[in-house]
């Protein structure tokens, strides 16, 4: 038997906050072209319980995630690696964390505490998650699956020339000068039924939420709130969203009404498939969780005072300017927040999972390439990775990866580039043990 509950809550500021997700931000706004939302979906079988937090915003820090499920933990008895917390990864939320602000013009530069955001964001979603446990019913769950290749691509472009890597933001004007990289074009549904009643719709799709919209300073849950809106209209239920292997995947139209054309196709996949839905084989609340330890580099062997140099350095040079982002100061600031979470070199970065009828859920703390979920999948292919869930750290992707060049493997990570195949090697042995 198994029993689901579900909340929203909303968690759009009504005060100035520092939007993340581009580096040329420089000021607070309080700003909304849409609304911002946690939801909660909490599940229970005899003996455990668990939560599907997702969350509209860019990511959140590892530290921030154990801090939320440990108050979890203290208030609901629930187990950390029982609880999921999924960020939706829209570059147009603020976050529970510090940030940083890397071009000069507006706020002064450097890093900033956490603001007033992560006081609000936590006193509108401890109340959801008791809402939610407080909802929970017998529910019958069904899954399916939809391909939507039509809205996304690979940004990571290969070159014909020479083989190698330019990261095209947005879809190329020259086209036939690339080879495009794969992407996983799967959304996973699954809808939680109440009789003959959809209780709540929960999907999975890869593709990172940068569609923009008419104002790039403003709120908004992006794509996301757009397919949830629509889900709600069309099938008068709640709906979840979780992101995936998005890291080099984006939107092929990102501007203008893309946020709800997105949603809409989205929401109309889920509807349109409703007689593909089959009923999830009898399966049991698992978890498993581990953590791995990964390595930044350029702070081996560095000591507190030499991390302290390498960044008053880089604010002295930006503090010179008078405009513009700087990459050196960005990079030194993520490398000084690194080096202060974990006191050195190394740190502990968690991988969970979960199952979810026939589906395992691999929660990964990263922006995750495409290939990190194929090389799972080759091994697993019940696997479904969630991307920005358990932590924030920039981009991992396979060691082959590196040598090609583009954004992702530069400037978007601060590891080193064995990192990836450790997590898909972990990965590839949890479930195996969970499948025991």
């Amino acid at each position: 038997m198994l029993k689901m509950g579900c909340s929203r809550a909303d968690i759009t500021p009504g005060f100035k906050c520092f939007l993340r997700g581009y580096a040329s931000r420089t000021e607070l706004t309080d700003k909304v072209e849409d609304p911002i939302e946690a939801g909660i979906i909490a599940l229970e079988q005899p003996g455990r319980r668990q939560l599907i937090i997702t969350l509209d915003s860019l990511g959140m820090s590892a530290e921030s995630c154990v801090m939320v499920k440990n108050k979890i933990h203290e208030l609901y008895s629930i187990a950390p690696q029982d609880v999921v917390i999924a960020c939706s990864h829209t570059h147009f939320a603020p976050e529970i964390n510090n940030f940083v602000v890397a071009s000069a013009g507006g706020m002064p530069c450097g890093i900033y505490p956490a603001d007033d955001y992560r006081d609000f964001w936590l006193e509108r979603v401890m109340p959801a998650i008791a809402q939610a446990l407080g909802d929970l019913e017998e529910v019958e769950l069904f899954q399916s699956e939809a391909a939507l290749p039509c809205v996304v691509f690979n940004r990571r472009t290969v070159r014909k020339s020479d083989g190698l890597v330019t990261t095209n933001y947005i879809y190329p004007q020259d086209p036939e000068n690339y080879d495009f990289s794969p992407i996983d074009p799967t959304m996973y549904m699954w809808k939680f039924m109440r009789g003959t009643h959809t209780k709540a719709v929960l999907v999975r799709f890869s593709c990172h939420a940068v569609t923009g919209g008419y104002d790039g300073n403003a709120i908004s849950a992006d794509f996301p709130g757009a397919f949830r809106r629509s889900i709600l209209s069309k099938m008068a239920c709640p709906a979840f969203f979780m992101n995936g292997t998005a890291g080099d995947v984006v939107p092929l139209q990102r501007n203008g009404t893309s946020r709800q054309d997105i949603g809409e196709v989205m929401a109309n996949a889920v509807k349109l498939a409703a007689r593909t839905f089959k009923p999830a084989p009898d399966f049991q609340l698992k978890s498993i969780s581990r953590n791995i330890k990964v390595t930044a580099p350029d702070l081996v062997g560095k000591t507190n005072d030499d991390v302290q140099t390498m960044y008053q350095k880089a604010l002295t040079a930006v503090q010179a300017k008078e405009r513009g982002y700087d990459q050196d100061f960005y990079l030194a600031g993520r490398l000084y927040n690194l080096y202060n979470n974990w006191q050195g070199s190394e740190g502990d970065l968690p991988l969970q999972i979960i199952q979810l009828g026939s589906k395992f859920l691999v929660c990964l703390p990263f922006d995750v390439l495409t290939d990190i979920g194929q090389n799972i999948a080759q091994e697993h292919p019940e696997a479904v990775v969630v991307g920005y869930s358990g932590g924030g750290t920039g981009y991992v992707f396979m060691p082959e990866d590196a040598p090609k060049g583009g954004y992702e493997t530069t400037v978007g990570t601060s590891l080193t580039h064995d990192t990836g195949k450790k997590f898909v090697d972990a990965a590839i042995e949890l479930i195996s043990q969970l499948k025991q």
